[in-house]
């Protein structure tokens, strides 16, 4: 049975910065997923420059998953949004 894993957030979850996309958070995460015998379908609809307003939409949007990661909270300190939202 194929996992159908997820990531969300911004764009640390993107894979922004890395060297390639097998360097991505997602991609790393999924092969470990795979050594461990499962078969992974990996989704990422992270979005660079997201905050945590931004997850509804990505969620909304995103396909149905297993399991699901997410990262995000640089991009609310750097954009200063209050807590509350």
């Amino acid at each position: 049975m194929t996992l159908r894993f997820l990531v969300l957030g911004d764009s640390l979850a993107f894979g922004t910065g890395a060297a390639s996309p097998q360097h991505t958070l997602g991609a790393r995460l999924g092969r470990v997923l795979q050594d461990a015998g499962r078969t992974v379908e990996l989704h990422v609809v992270a979005v660079p420059g997201a905050t945590s307003l931004d997850l509804a939409a990505q969620v909304r949007r995103a396909p149905a998953a297993d399991v699901a990661l997410l990262v995000v909270g640089a991009n609310d300190i750097t954009h200063q949004v209050p807590p509350a939202q």
